[in-house]
Formats: C-alpha cells, structure tokens, sequence
C-alpha cells in the first residue's frame, strides 16, 4: 500500500531531565532511497517535554512511500542537537488506500519502554534508534491491550506546503477541552470487555491544543471479528463539552511489554469530518458520549497468527 499520511505518536519519560529543547526528526528509507527527513518543528503542542505526550501527521502522498517495501532498518527517530531527550513509547502508523481503493489505516513500527537517551552527545546517548516493524493482526486477532492515541481541538496553524500537521486546521475556542474523566467502553458479543477511566495522569489530559498517548487494560480479551458496529463508546465523565481532533485506538496482542500484532480499531483522522459532534454531559449542548465506528481491517498485508483464546 503506498501511504498518503504519517502519524508519530510519542511520550516522553515521566523523569528528571527527560524532556529536551532540541529538535527531533523521522527518517524512511525504503530500497536503499530516502524517501523521507522530517524535523518536528514547535507546535501548539507542548512539545517532547516530561511526561508529555505528542502526535504529528505528516502528508507523505508524494514521498513513494509502499509499505511492503518497509524494513526494521527502515524508520528512524533521532534528535539534532545535544539536549538529551528520554521518550518511553513511539508509534507510527499510516493511512493510504488499499487495493479495494478503501482508506485504511496500518500500524508500521512501535518501540515501547524505550531505554534509549537520544543525544548527539555520545557521552549521553545515541543520535537516533530504529523503530521496528510490528505485524498486523487480522480480525481473529485475540486483543489485549488498547493503545489510545489523540488529539484535541485547537488554534492549529494552516497547512504548511508540505502538509505538515495539517489536519483541521481551524480556530476552536478553548471550552472544547475538559477537566472530566476520559472513559472507553468496549461490549463484545454481549460481555463487557473494556470499562476504563483516565483522569489526571502527568499528560495533558485532554487539553486544548494538546495530544495525549494512553495505553489501555481489557477485562476479558476478545477480537476485532468480535465487535459490532456499536461496540465502542468513548464517554466524558463530567460537564465540560469537549471535541477531538484526531483519535485512534490499535488492539495488541501482548498484555505488556512490546506488541508482536497491532490490529486498528478506530481510526478518526478529522472527528469533525466524520460528524461526530461534541461531546458534552448536558444534552442541550452535545451528547455526553459518542459510539466509534469500527476502523476497515487492512487489507493485501501480512498478517500474524494469533493464538487460541484462553
């Protein structure tokens, strides 16, 4: 599938002097060709700073970017300068259209519980690590983790000429973030599979502007075949009204640690594209919740095994 956009999801380590000034960058290369070198400038995101979660997209639609062409020496996170920066977990991912000419969105390379400091200084670290590939599950993927990645609405800077974070570009008053607990509910064939709130962790929970990269517990494992059309439903606990920019929640295969397979569950690039509205606890307002459609599973890519339900 050749990709028309890049998403980086990023937390930087909730530690003394894990965050940095300097600048980070991602590089592609494919068939011995770089296809692509991409400093992250300053956002209105609060930018790699500790405990701080960050998501970029990239338009890519002109860089030959084919995932079958990928490698684990492939994608490389680095840094520019000698302000050492200590990021626990970096996902990228892409959208682009497969054979059927359906959108979809893949999971590419995942590194979590990094133990790398990135540093241009040797004495502290190494310049920049490579981010593996990771496999796709297909729907019969036993699922057991959530990886939740968003964004919320803010005063974002018009599209740049390369693309660069320029998805919703639009001014959004800052009411539209919330102090409320953040809740996703997963039913699967009837059972309750996923019940979990987040409130007040290091990140920027839901704040204008800001990104935010949680990983999420399931009560009992299940599958993406599993799950109906109404299986999802995201909830804000509170009275604030709120509205996403961007969100996307991948299924993995491990409980903990690294994931092997990373299936897409949800994939909501522009939210008010996909007419879902606010959200917000009063009705005369919004909806206090809101059900997530079901992302397309990926098609004509490899897909890893999984094992028997237990």
């Amino acid at each position: 599938m050749q990709l028309n956009r890049l998403w980086i999801a990023m937390l930087t380590r909730e530690s003394a002097d894990s965050d940095t000034d300097s600048s980070i960058h991602l590089s592609v290369n494919t068939t011995g060709v770089e296809r692509l070198n991409r400093t992250f400038p300053d956002s209105q995101q609060t930018d790699q700073e500790r405990g701080i979660a960050n998501l970029y997209d990239i338009d890519v639609a002109n860089n030959r970017l084919l995932t079958e062409q990928l490698t684990d020496s492939s994608i490389r996170l680095g840094i520019n300068d000698d302000d050492a920066w200590r990021p626990q977990h970096v996902f990228v991912f892409g959208e682009g259209f497969g054979p059927t000419g359906q959108l979809e969105t893949q999971a590419l390379a995942i590194e979590t519980d990094i133990a790398t400091t990135l540093s241009t200084d040797s004495g502290e670290g190494s310049p920049s690590i490579p981010l593996h590939l990771v496999g796709h599950g297909d729907g019969d993927q036993i699922i057991r983790r959530l990886f939740i990645m968003l964004r919320s609405r803010g005063s974002d800077q018009p599209p740049s000429d390369d693309g660069f974070l320029g998805l919703g570009a639009s001014a959004v008053p800052p009411e539209t973030q919330t102090d409320g607990a953040f809740e996703i509910q997963i039913v699967s064939q009837g059972r309750l599979a996923v019940l979990f709130q987040i409130r007040d962790t290091p990140q920027e929970d839901l704040e204008f502007g800001e990104a935010n990269f949680y990983t999420m517990p399931i009560i009992v494992p299940f599958t993406r075949a599993q799950l109906d059309a109404d299986s999802i439903t995201l909830r804000i606990m509170g009275m604030d009204d709120y509205e996403p920019l961007s969100l996307f929640i991948f299924g993995s295969d491990q409980a903990s640690g690294r994931p092997t397979s990373l299936v897409p569950l949800v994939s909501i690039p522009n939210w008010e594209q996909a007419g879902l509205g606010v959200i917000d606890y009063d009705p005369t307002n919004g909806t206090g919740s809101a059900t997530l459609p079901l992302a397309p599973l990926p098609t004509g890519v490899p897909v890893v095994g999984a094992p028997a339900l237990v």
